[in-house]
């Protein structure tokens, strides 16, 4: 004990000399591996270092392993300082692994030697490639050494080895610990190679010296540290088979995985020290089973590893937060577990008919036997998910997620007591069988009382208030919705209304499918319902449309359920409840994205939006958050939006990982001075001028400035610090253009295909107009109807492209994934919309009646045309993986000088812009001035 506090007093002080600059030390740096944001000290491997050398030395450890650690540290200082290269680390590591074999255990044989090498190389850098989270590689180190240091210090046979190892593990568990109190999340402190490599030699080297010495057996120490060696293992084999060259820098460990899924530092840390909790019992358990066959117990110890990697792959998918990071979680979890422990001293009770003083029976076999059911339960129970709903809204999923839950840990116990065979306590198979069935009972009925209690006490005055509404769908979405309604005060959802007339009749929730979508006015009567929702988000939107018109023609004040893709982010239908919009109207059926392309492309990287403040921005900047970015950086030349999309999107993701900055995109100085300091991977361009009667006067020339010369700043400022791709936002206005704002999209997408696609790949989005985005139709005839028109349309038959905002911004990412080198590509937009046509569906919304506000005709402004188009004269469609993003293909590629370019935006200003621009784009129609 006394060696332990001495090596943690001496880490922890020279760990605050590193935290507070009193001790020089490297500086964290952003790499592929690390998950580390801020530039921090990651020196703490000295503290490590010293007071494990310090205090071994002083306690009489072998000097040939003194030597070793030594070297291995000294290759690893260095690379921490100045960097060496992963074949010379590995030499080192190599020589230093043969000097500890050959000086330290000279009388093994030479198979022995041979795999004692594999394991301490192997082992000494384990720790390195798990040392990417804050307090991680510390916590299983203190761990593991310390229970290799209380395993040696109760060996049954002691000898000068044992008691050596116990020095060394004591030494090493003490220096973790002192590390530690610097290194929980947030770091002030990280281990660095220095550190990492020592540990990782150390506790290897013991680890195959009490094998050989016989204080352990080999399954102990591979089920003490199975979370790192199966994780490690697993994905260097995997990335291996990819083609991956095993020195590149990643982010594919599990562990690194579930930071960025959104378990964070903190998380993890519970999750690390959670499994090593369950390790230490397990390799406890394997030690304490000295009869059972050593294969047996190897096997049970990298099976364990394998559940490991197992129970790793479903968090990452579904990460475990609510388990770490809810108070209440933990408390479910110990009431499951209390519920195992009655059962099965339940039904043991039962076996042996009731009689505590059987001479088969006595309650140390049940205390002994939930030694192995508690622990198999607890981690079936969190792996297959039980904690993420909540008891008050328990339902029939959860009954059977519970029954499921029960089976496989009975199952898996009844295994693992057919392996391990002990014979220190009886387990009747009575008992083995009839456990899940009582476990069942217990706890599915407690949720169920839990939630009957809260149902009653907060709702059970609810079902006589309310306005009466009618339900139209039936499906899954009506059946979530009626369950919310029915704890409202205000509605009482009283009939359902469904055209598939296998429906009709059946009760859902206890209310009635009383006709078909054409019944509404009927049935709405009947009930004295004035009003009706519209519960079809996966519906298309032809058939929302429908059934939002036969509500209208029922006279009944109509809301709707959100679209599917509104319900990416949010599961509360009922506060999401609102009305009718014109986007329901003339919706486009959802987007199917390649949410796991996107997510490998995303995951760890950091994304910067330009015009991030502006609608699409905005919305790209939400979509983005879903695919667990490393950063998202936030650039708009306003303020204002620049704070704006911060405060919403700091809702949704990590404010530690969102920075903001405020910037003019033609500003060359200033753009390369943020790109430098953050090296977004992605660049997505979405800042521009696009309001067409702004730009077409005495604008003109700063709309091209912006639009184009301020598109090749962010462009060459990208290709400069390497990013991965450029993906430019653009309009079908550069189709063909008849604009200021047209003409500059389509020069700034010829530049963007003129640059040399390396190390940046640049690509090209075009879509139409989007529903209600800033300084749209929408908005402007919306505050006209308000002031009760009229409502002002150039043309009656003026036609435009529209698309939903969320759509354009999923697609745009989903073009940017697919996007190829020099590639433009445009969205599907569907069938043209007339203007007009729009005025009338928003004046029906807003009034009830089309002819309620007048519309109209003022005539074509400056640089419009009468309708858009997506291709020029000289392009073509060509397919791809999507179907709603198609390639451009030009059969004669315009050429572009862009040195001749930029000294033309740098010109003056020209006398006339648009004759100006006609030199760049040969197709572009200016209107007569």
């Amino acid at each position: 004990m006394s060696l332990a506090l001495t090596a943690l007093v001496i880490s922890w002080l020279v760990a605050v000399g590193i935290a507070f600059g009193r001790i020089p030390s490297p500086l964290a740096y952003s790499s592929e591996r690390s998950l580390h944001l801020l530039p921090t000290p990651r020196g703490g491997g000295l503290g490590i270092t010293i007071a494990f050398l310090s205090v071994s030395l002083f306690a009489g450890a072998e000097i040939s392993l003194i030597a070793s650690v030594v070297l291995v540290w000294l290759v690893s200082a260095a690379d921490d300082w100045w960097g060496v290269d992963a074949k010379t680390r590995i030499c080192v590591h190599v020589l230093g692994a043969t000097l500890l074999v050959a000086l330290w255990l000279p009388a093994i044989e030479w198979g022995w030697a041979l795999v004692a090498l594999f394991v301490v190389v192997w082992g000494t850098n384990l720790f390195n490639f798990m040392d990417g989270a804050d307090g991680t590689a510390a916590t299983m180190a203190a761990l593991g050494a310390g229970t290799l240091a209380y395993l040696a210090a109760n060996a049954p046979l002691s000898s000068a080895l044992s008691s050596e190892i116990f020095v060394l593990t004591a030494c090493l568990c003490g220096a973790a610990i002192g590390f530690l109190f610097l290194n929980l999340p947030p770091a002030r402190i990280f281990m660095g190679d220095g550190g990492s490599t020592v540990i990782g030699f150390v506790l290897a080297s013991v680890s195959i010296a009490g094998s050989i010495e016989g204080v352990w057996h080999p399954a102990v120490p591979i089920a003490l540290f199975a979370p790192f060696w199966a994780d490690a293992s697993w994905t260097l084999a995997r990335r291996m088979y990819e083609g991956h060259r095993p020195t590149t820098a990643h982010r594919d460990h599990y562990y690194q995985r579930l930071v960025l899924a959104g378990l964070g530092h903190r998380g993890l840390l519970v999750w690390v020290a959670a499994w090593g909790a369950i390790s230490i019992v397990v390799s406890m358990t394997l030690h304490a089973n000295a009869e059972v066959a050593g294969v047996i117990r190897t096997l049970v110890a990298l099976g364990f590893g394998a559940v490991y990697l197992v129970v790793s792959h479903i968090a990452t998918k579904r990460p475990p937060v609510n388990l770490l990071l809810n108070p209440r979680a933990p408390t479910a979890l110990l009431y499951d577990l209390f519920a195992v422990a009655l059962a099965w001293a339940a039904l043991f009770w039962v076996r042996f008919n009731s009689n505590f003083d059987s001479a088969n029976y006595a309650a140390s076999d049940v205390i002994r036997s939930l030694g192995y059911v508690l622990p198999i339960h607890a981690v079936v129970f969190v792996s297959m998910g039980l904690y993420r709903g909540i008891w008050r809204f328990a339902s029939l999923p959860d009954m059977w997620l519970i029954m499921r839950a029960a089976f496989v840990a009975a199952a898996i116990t009844g295994l693992t007591f057919l392996l391990v065979r002990p014979d220190s306590f009886i387990w009747p198979r009575f008992v083995l069988a009839a456990q899940p069935f009582l476990l069942i009972i217990l706890m599915g009925g407690a949720r169920m009382a839990v939630r009957s209690w809260k149902e009653h006490r907060l709702y059970g005055l609810s079902a006589i208030r309310g306005e009466p509404v009618v339900i139209l769908g039936a499906g899954a979405a009506a059946a979530n919705l009626i369950k919310q309604l029915q704890r409202s005060e205000l509605w009482r959802p009283v009939a359902l209304l469904d055209d598939d007339i296998a429906k009709r009749g059946a009760k859902l929730h206890d209310i009635f499918v009383a006709g078909s979508l054409d019944d509404a006015g009927l049935v709405a009567r009947r009930f004295g319902a004035q009003h009706a929702i519209v519960a079809m988000p996966s519906a298309t939107h032809q058939e929302r449309r429908r059934a939002v018109q036969l509500a209208a023609a029922a006279k009944l004040h109509t809301l709707t359920v959100p679209a599917y893709d509104e319900l990416l982010t949010e599961n509360d239908t009922h506060a999401r409840l609102r009305a009718i919009e014109l986007e329901d109207l003339l919706g486009r059926d959802p987007v199917e994205l390649d949410t796991a392309g996107l997510n490998q492309w995303f995951a760890g990287k950091t994304v910067l939006i330009t015009g991030a403040g502006g609608s699409i921005g905005r919305e790209l900047c939400a979509q983005i958050a879903r695919f667990h970015p490393a950063r998202i950086i936030l650039l708009d030349i306003s303020e204002f939006a620049a704070y704006d999309i911060y405060e919403h999107l700091q809702q949704i993701f990590d404010v530690n990982r969102i920075q903001v900055y405020v910037a003019d995109v033609r500003n060359r100085e200033r753009i390369q001075q943020i790109l430098a300091a953050e090296s977004p991977s992605i660049v997505f361009h979405a800042a521009a001028y696009k309001h067409v009667p702004m730009t077409e006067t005495v604008n003109a020339w700063e709309a091209v400035r912006n639009n184009t010369y301020g598109t090749i700043v962010m462009a060459q400022c990208a290709r400069e610090i390497g990013a991965e791709k450029f993906v430019l936002v653009s309009t079908d206005k550069a189709v063909r253009p008849s604009s200021i704002m047209g003409a500059s999209k389509r020069l700034a997408e010829l530049a963007c295909m003129s640059f040399s696609h390396s190390p940046t790949q640049f690509v090209g989005v075009r879509f139409g107009n989007v529903l209600g985005s800033n300084g749209s139709v929408i908005p402007k005839f919306r505050k006209q109807i308000d002031a009760g028109g009229p409502v002002t349309v150039t043309h009656p038959d003026m036609t435009r492209f529209f698309m939903s905002i969320p759509e354009a911004a999923q697609l745009v990412l989903q073009a940017g994934l697919l996007g190829t080198p020099g590639s433009l590509y445009v969205l599907d937009m569907g069938e043209p919309v007339k203007i007009v046509d729009l005025a009338k569906e928003l004046i029906r919304l807003a009034k009830g009646d089309e002819d309620a506000i007048p519309i109209a005709f003022t005539g074509l402004r400056l640089g419009e045309k009468m309708h858009e188009e997506l291709i020029g004269a000289t392009e073509r469609f060509e397919s791809t993986r999507h179907a709603k993003v198609r390639r451009v293909v030009t059969d004669s590629p315009a050429a572009l000088d862009l040195d001749e370019l930029l000294l033309w935006l740098n010109g003056n200003t020209p006398p006339n812009v648009h004759k100006a621009l006609q030199r760049w784009i040969i197709d572009f129609k200016p209107p007569s001035m």
